[in-house]
Parts: structure tokens; C-alpha cells; sequence
């Protein structure tokens, strides 16, 4: 089994995710994303766990992606459920979730426009700027 990232490891996992969210053109751009994203959410070192920066891009990427809507509705189902647990639920996740599957926020039964009106506890590890 590999080792948890180091910090410039992370750094490294959110470039490429950043690069499958800014870049769709490649085919394996979305699959070597998932696999970064897949490596933080699993990493034991506390120091490297994803951010609300992390799910933002990652949920960028899989609207992005040219997977079949049904697929990246359940992707982003996963990472919306990782992004509000971890306390990591930001205005620019729901804003990505927004552009990348329009009806999922609905299909939950709330429609935000502002993480303010979200229970406390899945935003609770931002930034007071956020």
C-alpha cells in the first residue's frame, strides 16, 4: 500500500486536479484526477486530507469530464457527502455542484445560493473569509 502524500505531494494532487477541471480535452486527464482525489481522501497524514479547494476542483473536473450525467451525479453525490462531513462545504463547492449537475442541490431539497444557510457543522473547517 503507498504512503500518505507529503504536503508538496498534495500540492502536487490538487495541480492535476485543477488541470482536469481547467482542461477536459485529454481523456485520461479525468482518470489520473480521480486517482489524486481518490489518494487524499484516503491519506492517513492529517497535514494532506482535502480542502474545500480540493472538492471544488475535483467537482469541477467531473462536470467537465464527458462522463454520462448519471455518473457524475453520483460523483458529485460522493464528494458533496466527503466536502459537508469533513466541515469542508464552501460557497465555491456549491457553486461548482451548481454548474456541473444543476438539479442535484434540488434533488437534496435545498437550493443555497450561500453556505450561511447550510447546517453550521458541514462548513465548519473554512476560513472565516470563505
Amino acid at each position: 500500500m503507498r504512503e500518505s502524500p507529503s504536503t508538496h505531494e498534495h500540492y502536487l494532487h490538487l495541480k492535476v486536479i485543477y488541470s482536469a477541471a481547467t482542461n477536459p480535452t485529454n481523456p485520461k486527464a479525468f482518470e489520473v484526477a480521480n486517482n489524486a482525489y481518490q489518494e487524499l481522501l484516503q491519506s492517513t497524514d492529517t497535514s494532506v486530507k482535502p480542502n474545500s479547494f480540493t472538492f471544488s476542483f475535483f467537482i469541477k473536473a467531473c462536470g467537465a469530464c464527458g462522463l454520462d450525467q448519471d455518473e457524475v451525479n453520483a460523483r458529485i453525490e460522493a464528494a458533496f457527502k466527503s466536502a459537508s462531513k469533513s466541515g469542508h462545504l464552501s460557497n465555491e463547492v456549491l457553486a461548482q455542484i451548481e454548474k456541473s449537475a444543476p438539479n442535484f442541490l434540488e434533488s437534496l431539497g435545498c437550493t443555497p445560493s450561500d453556505v450561511k444557510v447550510l447546517p453550521q457543522e458541514w462548513s465548519q473547517r473554512l476560513a472565516s473569509t470563505n
